[in-house]
């Protein structure tokens, strides 16, 4: 199941959205995740990211905002900090960079908090400000979450605007 769920995130990276979802209602992933509610709402955030890139933003909205909660609940902060930042960046596909602010902000303060390393602050607060000045882009989050990302992966990189 890991692995098909790797597959599915990569084909998401590519931009492979169609064929993404596909792999997703045929792989079984729900069920062999069923008793595995962390990795169950990571899934539903990767169907997020899938309507996302099929245009489907109420959908996608909808499906960022309940899994961020539910993250939430579970003591989950830096995931729903991360949800928050894919949430922000359909809210400004749909024109509305008035809701984004706040979510870059509790981004910003949740990793922060978990002190989490200096360079992915250094990424959250340029996004910040960016919403503060209203000149936040869906491509700037993009941006920041990408970097985000694969910094995860490999610690030592850099944040360069």
């Amino acid at each position: 199941a890991t692995a098909q769920h790797t597959l599915v995130l990569a084909l998401v990276e590519a931009g492979g959205f169609h064929e993404a979802g596909e792999l997703l209602l045929k792989s079984g992933l729900r069920q062999a995740f069923a008793d595995d509610p962390i990795n169950l709402l990571k899934l539903r955030g990767v169907e997020g990211k899938i309507f996302a890139g099929l245009g489907k933003l109420w959908r996608a909205e909808m499906i960022f905002k309940e899994v961020k909660e539910d993250f939430l609940r579970r003591g989950r902060d830096y995931l729903a900090a991360m949800l928050g930042l894919e949430l922000a960046g359909v809210m400004l596909r749909q024109g509305r960079p008035d809701e984004v602010e706040e979510l870059a902000t509790e981004a910003f303060e949740t990793f922060r908090d978990l002190a989490v390393g200096r360079e992915a602050l250094k990424a959250v607060r340029y996004l910040q400000q960016a919403c503060h000045q209203r000149a936040a882009s869906a491509e700037k989050v993009q941006k920041v979450l990408m970097f985000l990302y694969r910094l995860e992966q490999k610690p030592g990189l850099r944040f360069a605007p």
